[in-house]
């Protein structure tokens, strides 16, 4: 898989790419970290998750303690069943999660507790990998959540809905009949996460992931911001690397579209994109 990695970047940007810094910005990798994580943890989910604007190595202290408290619940209790599940929810929320911010990376969560639906996510996930949960990511067009599943139960972790954002019975069913896809066109490269909110209209993506793939959708979350701030060249290293992460039709447009603008030289001063 390393391997493919290599070849699939030196396809799409050439040898040049994988200098760390070419003196004005212009680097595949943002820095030596990224490179490392990308090209040598490419399979530890939890590694993988923090590449995206890796500044320092993050705090875990929030995240030990939530761990350490799941750890003693989940001793005191040998069937982890929903009410574990929902142990884990709102003890995540109270112990991890401190505000939702739209954009927010991996690393930033662990660091201040700022989330958005694509990292709230993945932390879920972590956490029902690490008590032997069935679970599946959902990508929609516009939103990210989790389904777990227990003795044929089927439950909802919605992060950015701290106070009641686990559904069970047919409060699961009622949350999906929003996000079910509809017969349409495939949709653009260039409409990001709605993170924090419902999709309007028909949709057209309803589809399992991984946690490696969620977080190939936090590059093309990333490469959004940047393409809606001029940042063209930035956005488009940051789609090659959200393919790589999560091959689909709307990462592989959006770095179509950006190709032949990832040379011009503009003025960054856009105030962000609204998903």
């Amino acid at each position: 898989m390393r391997t493919l990695f290599y070849v699939f970047i030196f396809c799409l940007v050439g040898s040049s790419g994988f200098t760390q810094n070419d003196g004005d910005g212009h680097a595949l990798f943002e820095n030596a970290t990224e490179q490392e994580i990308l090209l040598n943890n490419y399979e530890n989910d939890f590694q993988l998750l923090q590449a995206l604007r890796f500044t320092g190595e993050p705090s875990l202290k929030h995240w030990e303690k939530l761990v350490s408290i799941l750890d003693k619940k989940a001793a005191k209790n040998r069937i982890k069943g929903a009410r574990f599940l929902e142990t884990i929810f709102y003890k995540t929320q109270s112990v991890l999660f401190k505000g939702y911010q739209k954009h927010a990376a991996f690393n930033e969560l662990l660091n201040s507790g700022t989330y958005d639906c694509v990292t709230g996510t993945a932390a879920y996930g972590l956490l029902l990998d690490r008590y032997g949960f069935d679970y599946k990511i959902i990508e929609t067009d516009a939103h990210v959540f989790l389904l777990a599943e227990f003795e044929g139960d089927s439950v909802i972790f919605e992060s950015t809905l701290p106070l009641h954002g686990f559904f069970q019975g047919t409060a699961t069913r009622d949350f999906l009949s929003q996000f079910i896809a509809k017969e349409s066109a495939s949709p653009n490269g260039a409409s990001g996460l709605a993170i924090g909110g419902i999709s309007e209209g028909s949709n057209q993506i309803f589809q399992t992931i991984t946690l490696k793939e969620l977080a190939g959708l936090q590059y093309y979350n990333d490469a959004i911001l940047k393409f809606n701030n001029n940042q063209f060249q930035e956005a488009y290293f940051q789609t090659v690397k959200a393919e790589m992460l999560h091959p689909s039709d709307r990462i592989s447009n959006l770095r179509v579209l950006l190709e032949p603008l990832k040379n011009l030289q503009v003025a960054r001063t856009g105030t962000g994109y609204r998903h």
